[in-house]
Parts: C-alpha cells; sequence; structure tokens
C-alpha cells in the first residue's frame, strides 16, 4: 500500500448513509410529531407549573429537532452532486493552542466547582422539600442545572483534547 492510498479519503458507503439518512429522518419526524404533542399539553393547560416545565422541555426537543436536521444534512452532504455547501455541523479542528487549552481549563474547574454548589444545593433543597413550604420544583429544577453542568463538562472535555498538537 502507497503512502496516497493510506490517506487517500474512503469513497463513503451507500448502504450505511442510506441507513444512518433512514434514521435521522424517521427520529426528526418523532420529535417534530413530540413538540406538537408538547405544544398542545402547553397551550391546554391551565396550570402554570406544568407549563413552565413543558417550555423547558420544548427548548430542549426544539434545540433536538435542530441538531437532528442538521446531521441529516451532513449525512445527505456525500451525495449532492456538487460541493459547494459546507456541512451543517463543522468539524472542529485538532490544534496545539495554548491560550485555548487555558481558557478551556478554566471553564472546566468552574463547571466542576458549579457542580459541587449544585449538589449541596439539592441537598439543602431535599430537606426543604419535606417541609410543606417547599417549593417541590426547585430540587427537580437544580437536578436539570446538574445534567446541563455535566453535559457542559463533557463538551469542555471535547474540546480539550483537540487543544493538543495534532
Amino acid at each position: 500500500m502507497t503512502i496516497d492510498q493510506a490517506v487517500a479519503p474512503s469513497k463513503p458507503d451507500t448502504a450505511v448513509h442510506l441507513e444512518l439518512i433512514e434514521m435521522l429522518r424517521t427520529h426528526g419526524q418523532r420529535e417534530g410529531s413530540a413538540l406538537s404533542s408538547y405544544q398542545r399539553l402547553a397551550e391546554q393547560s391551565d396550570d402554570e407549573g406544568l407549563r413552565y416545565l413543558v417550555r423547558l422541555i420544548m427548548a430542549d426537543e426544539t434545540r433536538h429537532h435542530q441538531q437532528i436536521a442538521d446531521m441529516l444534512d451532513d449525512e445527505l452532504h456525500p451525495f449532492r452532486w456538487y460541493e459547494d455547501n459546507p456541512p451543517t455541523v463543522p468539524i472542529i479542528k485538532v490544534r496545539d493552542d495554548p491560550a485555548l487549552r487555558a481558557e478551556t481549563d478554566r471553564l472546566l474547574a468552574f463547571e466542576k466547582e458549579d457542580m459541587k454548589e449544585l449538589r449541596r444545593l439539592r441537598k439543602e433543597l431535599q430537606w426543604s422539600h419535606g417541609n410543606p413550604h417547599g417549593d417541590p420544583l426547585l430540587p427537580l429544577l437544580v437536578d436539570l442545572m446538574l445534567h446541563d453542568t455535566a453535559k457542559h463538562i463533557d463538551i469542555l472535555k471535547f474540546i480539550r483534547a483537540r487543544t493538543r498538537r495534532p
């Protein structure tokens, strides 16, 4: 095998791409249907707390629906007759970037500290949750923030891993 053969991009496997496209398309349809159901639920309820929680879900589902559409667009990209369009989901480059690495480390430390503070807050809220005057939505909201913080840490670790020498 020559060096050119080793680094030449491989031709996309049509069957695999078609299967991925179908999976993304059907998942996108289900996401769209779920969004409509959440919208109806929010519009038909007179419970402000329920509407608040459903709006949180809708924001996530809207973002998920867009991400599925972006991934579908990228999966269709190899089959286009033209190559003028860059992929919808851009590629993050691996590079030696000490400033980015330092900032990513600083943000990772912040998110990890935030995680500790949110866990302490959740403990305090669990105590007040048993209190009839405590708000039962507050512990749930802290749990959701913990999930988001874990997601932020995953994203920052992904970025950090790409700040090393290529």
